[in-house]
């Protein structure tokens, strides 16, 4: 049998709180699990708030996986771009340039974030920091919503 995940989101300090299961997220000008993504859209010359991530085991099911990854698909707008990063270590969400996610994602490109082999409930990724950058020169509103889509590979 295959192994259950969920996604989850961590906000507050040292993203210290996490989130239940989600599934979708919305890059804001909140550091927020769950918004309503109209009322905190990224204005042009600032960024979003970092989002937290990491994938979590709710039932192993006898199951061990790995190489974990993320796509991302839908074309940005000018001016916008999403980065990612990864970390094992926590630390507060910010809208200031991030020091983690610093690598601009490509559309269709899979990046392999945690190759670490989780077996047990409870196990999680390490953390997937995502922030939407949008440049002062990029129109104001809401962009096209973009797929990121997660996986992973099962060896047992």
């Amino acid at each position: 049998m295959a192994a259950t995940t969920s996604l989850r989101v961590y906000t507050g300090t040292n993203a210290g709180t996490e989130s239940a299961a989600q599934t979708a997220i919305a890059l804001l000008s909140v550091d927020a699990a769950t918004v309503d993504p109209a009322a905190h859209q990224v204005a042009p010359g600032t960024n979003s708030y970092e989002k937290w991530l990491r994938l979590k085991i709710d039932a192993a099911n006898g199951a061990t996986v790995t190489d974990f990854w993320i796509e991302r698909s839908g074309a940005l707008p000018a001016g916008v771009v999403i980065k990612l990063g990864v970390t094992a270590t926590p630390a507060t969400p910010t809208s200031t340039t991030s020091t983690v996610a610093t690598t601009t994602m490509a559309e269709g490109r899979r990046y392999v974030f945690d190759t670490t082999a989780l077996a047990a409930n409870g196990d999680t990724t390490q953390y997937l920091v995502l922030q939407e950058q949008v440049a002062a020169s990029a129109a104001a509103g809401a962009i096209t919503q973009q797929d990121f889509t997660l996986g992973y590979a099962s060896v047992g």
